[in-house]
């Protein structure tokens, strides 16, 4: 069977997986989301650079999630005329309605941080800065939000540095725009990011932003809406020491942020996406309510925001039941931590792609 056009949202395994695919399908789009130059960690599922770089300039479309991606893109894989940049969908008017659920109190001046506590974050940089800003006497007070590998390496850091009560560890929070609305700058300290997300959410926020040089950043915070700065623990600090000083600046860097925020408008770039891919129905599955739309629908993107292992049954069960009124589906969706999901397998005329993150 011949689908109409066959996505995967992910360089590595899904790229890898979509070259072995692409034949049963008239178009094919792929999805780039980081700086494959400083992190090249999709190259081990390939047999070489040059196997990569022949699935990418065999596309249709070559979608990067900021001109910085792009760029890489283009010189890495030697791409000439197939990519484009598409930016991540940023729902503004959502997360500000959520950023009034909880009402979050704060005792001190506030800078926060929002993302998993892994190596590419570095979290530990937001230690060496709050030490920096102790020394110099500032009452100010880090919330970071998120878990992962890292956080009882960053605690013991966070307390050799006499700054276990300056840094709070917050935890996973579902919805953590609360802390983001409360907070009075945010800060991302990361080695390498695709496009930043949570800038982005920061900036819907109207949240003055201060930021490692990190690809994406720059476009984001363009005319006075953010601080740019490289990964230098002294000058990151210097900045934040310069925002808290001058609650003018402070001011003005919110009032462009805010007006950046304003900027996401989630219908257009959805509207730019089925420009792209008008001749396909796309059909959402979110929270576990999926949506169904009439038989001989060719392709089927699933997204559920559910506990990992209740969102791969409800996968498998929303595969089976569609398959049964589709004549032909791919249905590709993406788990972190299901080992036992972690294979590709075939039934009637469905191909599923599962796989860890």
């Amino acid at each position: 069977d011949q689908y109409d056009v066959i996505i995967s949202f992910l360089e590595g395994p899904s790229a890898h997986y979509h070259s072995l695919l692409k034949e049963y399908a008239s178009r094919n789009f792929t999805w780039i989301h980081t700086n494959l130059e400083i992190n090249h960690w999709s190259l081990k599922y390939w047999e070489n650079l040059q196997k990569e770089s022949e699935f990418y300039q065999s596309m249709d479309r070559v979608l990067c999630v900021s001109q910085g991606v792009k760029e890489v893109a283009d010189r890495l894989f030697k791409l000439k005329g197939n990519s484009q940049v598409l930016y991540n969908l940023i729902d503004r008017d959502k997360i500000c309605r959520k950023a009034k659920e909880e009402n979050v109190e704060k005792q001190k001046f506030t800078i926060c941080n929002v993302g998993r506590l892994a190596e590419q974050k570095r979290q530990d940089r937001i230690i060496e800065v709050a030490k920096i800003l102790k020394d110099k006497g500032r009452n100010v007070e880090f919330w970071i939000l998120g878990v992962g590998p890292l956080e009882s390496v960053l605690k013991e850091q966070a307390r050799k540095a006499g700054v276990e009560n300056m840094v709070l560890f917050k935890g996973f929070k579902s919805n953590p725009y609360p802390y983001m609305q409360a907070a009075d700058i945010f800060l991302l300290t990361s080695d390498t990011e695709g496009y930043p997300t949570v800038v982005c959410e920061a900036l819907c926020l109207g949240k003055p932003i201060v930021s490692t040089s990190v690809t994406g950043v720059d476009e984001l915070l363009a005319n006075g809406a953010g601080v740019v700065c490289d990964y230098n623990v002294e000058k990151i600090a210097e900045k934040l020491d310069e925002l808290i000083k001058s609650p003018k600046m402070l001011a003005n860097y919110a009032e462009t942020s805010n007006k950046r925020g304003r900027e996401f408008d989630r219908n257009s770039v959805m509207e730019h996406i089925y420009s792209i891919i008008y001749d396909i129905t796309v059909v959402s599955a979110d929270v576990g309510e999926p949506k169904f739309s009439i038989p001989g629908v060719k392709v089927f993107l699933v997204n559920f925001k559910l506990p990992r292992t209740i969102r791969a049954l409800l996968f498998i069960l929303t595969a089976l039941i569609y398959v049964a009124i589709c004549n032909g589906v791919i249905l590709v969706e993406y788990f972190q931590d299901c080992s036992i999901l972690k294979k590709i397998f075939r039934w009637k005329k469905m191909m599923v792609d599962v796989r860890t993150l």
